[in-house]
């Protein structure tokens, strides 16, 4: 057995999840291993779930964060609704362009948003319009945040030229080289 599980329990896992339409099961199952606890029925209610909410390629979703099956539908819903009182009229989107933004405490997205706010006149861009073009600035940290602003302005530079590519260890070889 593997994981409690018999070769044929993974198989007919393996296969009712090609079944429900996913493509890459074995890398779902592989990211998320709590998913073989899971009951298809569960998944497949889920899915229905995701799509009531706007989520046109639910399956899709999963197979990039697969997390969000362990995710209480109103918990879901509920980051969809803050997320639209903030001012963002696709929700939807931003969680697809950024799963992990379903794991963020509103308390985080809202200091993120407020840095961002603080700093439109260097970006030439609203806090909002950044965070629709580029949603993960929403997960990097406040100190990356501040010396990728930083950058622009002394290099004058957008803010997508400075993040583009960039890696967290330039980030912190690029620190290390400002603060020496």
């Amino acid at each position: 057995p593997v994981l409690g599980l018999t070769l044929d329990n993974i198989d007919r896992k393996i296969k009712g999840l090609e079944i429900s339409g996913f493509k890459k099961p074995l890398k779902v199952l592989g990211n998320f291993p709590c998913l073989f606890a899971y009951a298809l029925e569960s998944i497949d209610l889920k899915i229905q779930c995701l799509r009531r909410m706007g989520f046109t390629y639910p399956i899709r979703l999963i197979e990039t964060f697969p997390p969000i099956l362990g995710l209480a539908t109103e918990n879901v819903e509920g980051k969809i609704q803050e997320l639209k009182r903030r001012g963002f009229t696709e929700p939807t989107r931003l969680i697809v362009s950024f799963p992990p933004i379903l794991g963020l405490t509103l308390k985080n997205i809202d200091g993120k948003i407020q840095y961002l706010k603080s700093v439109q006149g260097t970006l030439g861009m609203s806090a909002q319009e950044v965070v629709e073009r580029k949603p993960q600035v929403l997960g990097f940290g406040m100190d990356y945040l501040m010396f990728t602003t930083q950058i622009v302005r002394e290099q004058k530079i957008s803010l997508f030229t400075a993040l583009h590519g960039r890696t967290h260890a330039q980030f912190e070889e690029n620190t290390c080289r400002l603060v020496a």
